[in-house]
């Protein structure tokens, strides 16, 4: 079409269609941000606190390449922690998630298949959610009361439906990025400021990773500071 029209009309046809992309893509930026600040403030990424507590956390398990190094270090040290289990990994290795709360640790609800949360149908995301909730409670007795989102893919509606389902929505304050192989120093430098109340994010099952290797340092240079590792729910109790 563009070769009937003079040079001035194809550059009028060609400044209205970018235009057109660029509100396009600013209206989009637009609703981004309206939903972010729609997102529920009772997610919890740390704990105001007046005792030394804090939580580790692990996602992604159980798995056969990690969950069980990491149970011995954690009983070693005498430390808590808190693992947000996928469904699928727990339906596949339920000796691990039942090793899990054998051992104390608390056990939470990553959803069923690291699904990102916030691209799914309602029905989706309770669904991923319920299987889960059911299959910790079918290997272990427990009943699973935090839910953490995958990829920390999460928007208003999936909070809500966290909520409705009796969940406390629980993200972290300090983020290890152990899943992206970085070293055991680089590790150590990312909790170097842990203070009372903080939550911190670590992977089960991510290979390669240095998680293994760094946390039994970790946890002593934690505990040196005079930190109590807990389970998050008992840091949240800590609040009370």
């Amino acid at each position: 079409m563009l070769k009937f029209l003079n040079q001035n009309q194809q550059l009028l046809m060609v400044v209205g269609i970018l235009s057109l992309l660029a509100f396009s893509n600013m209206s989009a930026l637009t609703n981004h941000i309206r939903d972010a600040q729609k997102i529920n403030h009772t997610t919890i990424k740390s704990i105001s606190t007046t005792t030394n507590k804090i939580a580790l956390t692990f996602d992604d398990g159980p798995s056969p390449l990690t969950t069980l190094e990491l149970l011995t270090i954690l009983k070693a040290k005498n430390a808590k922690a808190t693992f947000f289990i996928l469904g699928k990994n727990g339906e596949t290795y339920p000796d691990l998630l039942e090793q899990i709360g054998a051992d104390g640790h608390e056990i939470a609800n990553h959803a069923y298949s690291h699904a990102r949360l916030a691209r799914l149908s309602d029905d989706d995301i309770k669904s991923e959610m319920n299987r889960t909730d059911a299959l910790i409670l079918n290997v272990t007795g427990q009943k699973a009361h935090l839910i953490r989102p995958p990829d920390n893919s999460y928007n208003n509606n999936v909070v809500n439906i966290a909520h409705q389902l009796g969940y406390t929505f629980v993200l972290w304050s300090v983020d290890t990025k152990d899943w992206t192989n970085v070293s055991t120093e680089t590790i150590l430098k990312r909790v170097a400021n842990v203070q009372p109340g903080d939550i911190i994010l670590f992977h089960d099952g991510v290979k390669p990773s240095k998680t293994v290797a760094a946390l039994p340092t970790v946890i002593d240079v934690l505990q040196a500071k005079g930190l109590d590792l807990v389970t998050v729910t008992e840091l949240l109790q800590s609040n009370k």
